[in-house]
């Protein structure tokens, strides 16, 4: 048998629970934000000096132009390195192509093609200029 349950006092009991949660979230929230504030006065603010606006846009422009000038020469040195490393590799292309041109020309009065019988069958191959 089900026991009757007074719903009046579930929904008191529901209400009464949530607001009590709401004040605990509140007083949490409310304690966070006043630790915040209060570890923020005790920190000493440094002294600033008023400076004009021209005086600050001198100094950035400064400070701009020496950082262009920084990465210009920067780039200048890059530059050279680059220029270096291809004259290099151009010098070294000359070369194989004129090693390759080397190799591929048989030397100066010597050629190879003759071929003479020899005795015993074997091949015996002449050199020369003149063909003799």
């Amino acid at each position: 048998m089900k026991k009757p349950t007074n719903r009046k006092a579930v929904v008191i009991s529901a209400v009464l629970t949530a607001l009590i949660l709401a004040l605990a979230g509140t007083a949490v929230f409310a304690w966070d934000r006043i630790s915040t504030t209060s570890a923020t006065q005790t920190v000493p603010t440094p002294l600033i000096q008023p400076v004009s606006a021209p005086a600050m846009q001198t100094v950035g422009n400064n400070d701009q132009t020496l950082a262009l000038e920084q990465a210009n020469a920067e780039i200048a040195a890059y530059k050279a390195q680059l220029q270096q490393a291809s004259q290099m590799l151009n010098e070294a292309y000359a070369q194989i192509e004129s090693l390759q041109a080397a190799q591929n020309q048989p030397a100066q009065g010597q050629f190879f093609g003759e071929r003479e019988d020899g005795d015993d069958g074997r091949i015996i191959i002449l050199q020369g200029g003149n063909g003799g």
